[in-house]
């Protein structure tokens, strides 16, 4: 999914439902919760890209460990944009008929988990 206002209001809500739901169990006071919302209002904003959302969210997950799962749960959409993407990559390199290029992404992959293809370093 590509990264927009629209996917960040979707993680800007995702945010604000566990932020209730920890304050109905009791993981926060209400006193906390001026203060965190206060942290994500000030941040969220200013966000650009799916990379600085990745940063924010660890941020945030260092300060208050309720919203691990989100973290977790983005960083997975952050594989899976690469690995489509390197997907993609490879096809078009196989319809060019740069077989070598695209078998060096697909080891790249395979081995050691390097989305980025052969030009990475």
């Amino acid at each position: 999914m590509d990264f927009d206002e629209i996917y960040k209001n979707r993680v800007g809500k995702h945010l604000t439902i566990r932020l209730a739901l920890a304050l109905k169990s009791g993981e926060i006071t209400e006193q906390e919760l001026p203060i965190i919302a206060r942290f994500i209002l000030d941040h969220i904003d200013n966000i650009l890209n799916h990379e600085q959302l990745i940063q924010f969210l660890t941020n945030l997950s260092q300060k208050w460990p309720i919203f691990n799962h989100i973290l977790t749960i983005e960083k997975g959409e952050e594989i899976l944009n690469k690995e489509g993407y390197a997907i993609n990559q490879i096809q078009q390199l196989l319809k060019q008929k740069r077989y070598n290029e695209a078998i060096t992404i697909a080891k790249n992959i395979m081995e050691k988990g390097d989305l980025n293809g052969p030009n990475s370093d």
